[in-house]
């Protein structure tokens, strides 16, 4: 599986190795497309090379990410913004298709991963599948839906982790 993955981190706070995170992602990514690769929408794009960028970010910044594109006044964990998969127009450029955008607030995951029995990279690795799982055409809207994502989350981190 192809990936290319641009990484921003703007919480100055945040120490992180991005070579350590680029590999991650793109170890997420393979593992959930594998995982998902049968669904009917993804079966005729298993041979591009996916886009996406990750960005790491504080509190405050994604607090105002959601208050403008959500209308939701409080910081949350991860957003994503899907283009390939949450739009009719899909748009392949030389075998290339550009999924969008996740962003991850640290602060959120650092205070999640104690919640969680987690540590921050286990926290974060569990919000970057998320974030993928969106950017690939499945959310959560429904129970099923929402058992599914969970379901997907656990084998990813379970691949990663045991």
């Amino acid at each position: 599986m192809k990936t290319k993955i641009i990484i921003e981190n703007t919480n100055d706070n945040f120490v992180f190795d991005e070579s350590f995170w680029h590999t991650r992602a793109e170890v997420i990514f393979s593992n959930t497309f594998e995982l998902v690769q049968n669904a009917s929408h993804l079966t005729e794009y298993q041979n591009l090379e996916f886009n996406f960028g990750l960005t790491f970010c504080t509190d405050s910044e994604i607090h105002e990410i959601n208050k403008e594109y959500r209308k939701i006044d409080k910081p949350t964990d991860v957003i994503t913004f899907a283009l390939f998969f949450d739009d009719d127009i899909k748009t392949i450029i030389e075998n290339e298709a550009e999924l969008g955008d996740i962003i991850i607030s640290t602060e959120t995951a650092e205070k999640q991963a104690g919640g969680n029995n987690l540590t921050l990279e286990q926290e974060l690795t569990v919000l970057l599948t998320h974030g993928v799982l969106h950017l690939l055409g499945f959310d959560h809207m429904t129970e099923d839906d929402y058992n599914f994502v969970i379901d997907i989350q656990k084998q990813v981190f379970d691949r990663i982790f045991c």
